[in-house]
């Protein structure tokens, strides 16, 4: 299971998953046994990020760059809906400008006069205007998160049902994955949010950073522009399982059925290793 060939090229992508009542069940035509489908249907699940657990994930710092020719027309697609929203923040956090912000925020409309000499202002259209992109790439993207690593103790905790679920192990090799992941790309560790602009927005920077705290990870992504929800892969591109340690019997049992009679398909089993904190690995 040597995840880098002679190029340094990453050959493999992990998957952890765990294994519901739902899977449990066996029923070929149960549409919510998510991880049993993996294996039978060869579907996976393209998830909005918002339902993610680091609510930090996909986060920007939305700015607009003033010297960007597109910038005097993003201002005059202010919306109207978008504007009373920014006006009502503004008004908050500015008391003594009741009065004429409404009037600096319809000329925003139509000119880039006021960002010479208002800073505030625009540091808060870009507050104002990033829960308008956050639930506009929420809707419209999926995302599937993959690790890099097969051997995370943690891993198999967080996402793996505390070692008793599996890990799945996907090939990227072009011969095999026929460009499935062809776009595939890791995911950046930084303290600070991708700096995006506004007026010629490359929401693609969000997808791929994240907190330092979760490099442990070693996350790898592949996103999809479209909604999110159910998409197939290529069958021969899963090409193993590695069943974490305390898995049950009857659990490696309905896995090892549900992938009968394909060749080339390798089972592992996590085992502690004898001396240190980690895992070793014997066929399975």
């Amino acid at each position: 299971m040597v995840n880098e060939n002679q190029t340094n090229k990453i050959v493999y992508l992990y998957k952890y998953r765990s294994l519901s009542d739902e899977d449990r069940k066996n029923d070929s035509e149960n549409t919510k046994a998510y991880s049993m489908r993996i294996f039978t249907h060869n579907e996976i699940y393209f998830a909005p990020f918002k339902t993610f657990n680091d609510p930090f994930d996909c986060r920007a710092h939305w700015c607009l760059d003033t010297s960007d020719q597109k910038a005097e027309k993003y201002a005059q697609k202010f919306n109207e809906d978008l504007l009373e929203k920014f006006i009502e923040v503004y008004i908050s956090s500015n008391e003594n400008l009741k009065d004429d912000v409404k009037q600096k925020a319809i000329k925003l409309t139509r000119t880039l006069e006021l960002f010479n000499f208002d800073k505030e202002f625009v540091r808060l259209l870009g507050e104002v205007h990033q829960k308008e992109i956050l639930d506009s790439l929420n809707e419209n993207y999926g995302i599937f998160s993959l690790s890099g690593r097969y051997d995370s103790i943690l891993l198999y905790s967080h996402y793996a049902d505390y070692h008793r679920g599996l890990c799945l192990q996907f090939s990227t090799d072009k011969n095999v994955s026929d460009d499935f992941f062809k776009y595939v790309f890791p995911v950046e560790y930084n303290n600070n949010y991708p700096e995006i602009n506004m007026s010629a927005p490359n929401p693609w920077k969000a997808f791929f950073r994240k907190s330092p705290e979760w490099s442990y990870e070693a996350e790898f992504r592949l996103v999809r522009e479209g909604k999110p929800g159910v998409y197939h892969f290529p069958q021969n591109i899963l090409t193993g399982v590695i069943f974490g340690r305390n898995i049950s019997d009857a659990d490696k049992m309905l896995v090892k059925d549900w992938v009968k009679g394909r060749k080339d398909f390798k089972f592992y089993q996590a085992i502690p290793k004898k001396n240190s904190y980690g895992l070793d690995f014997i066929l399975g």
